[in-house]
């Protein structure tokens, strides 16, 4: 844990974004409004892709996988800098979380996309994909 005080130091760029992040919300209810609203902005954003998209070549195809995993990275890296630091009174701590680790199952995705997104075409990039989309259901 690294700690220093905010009375005697300026905050950086990275910090004052960070601590600018750092916000709490309450806990979502089970089935509450904000599942429903994010199940339902996937729902349509996965019908909408599906429709424009549906006959598309591979490379329009490796493209939208490849903004798709760029999301994943950037959110993975926000998650792990946002349970990482906070401010305790005058101080602020970097502190990991070590419960917040990356390689846990949710992740497997973003970890599995870059053989889809850079693989050659052949059995085990199909294999890939099929196991991409096999998780997406789950």
């Amino acid at each position: 844990m690294v700690r220093y005080n905010l009375r005697r130091m300026q905050l950086n760029w990275f910090e004052k974004l960070t601590n600018h992040l750092d916000y709490e919300i309450d806990t979502p209810t089970i089935f509450g409004a904000f599942h429903i609203l994010f199940v339902v902005l996937a729902a349509a954003l996965t019908v909408y892709l599906c429709k424009k998209y549906r006959n598309c070549s591979d490379k329009t195809f490796r493209t939208i996988l490849f903004a798709s995993w760029c999301v994943m990275v950037l959110l993975e890296m926000y998650k792990q800098i946002n349970f990482s630091f906070s401010i305790q009174g005058e101080d602020a701590v970097w502190d990991y979380s070590w419960y917040a680790f990356p390689f846990q199952f949710c992740s497997t995705p973003m970890y599995i996309m870059p053989f889809v997104i850079f693989g050659k075409e052949g059995k085990v990039r199909d294999a890939t994909l099929a196991f991409l989309a096999t998780f997406s259901l789950f």
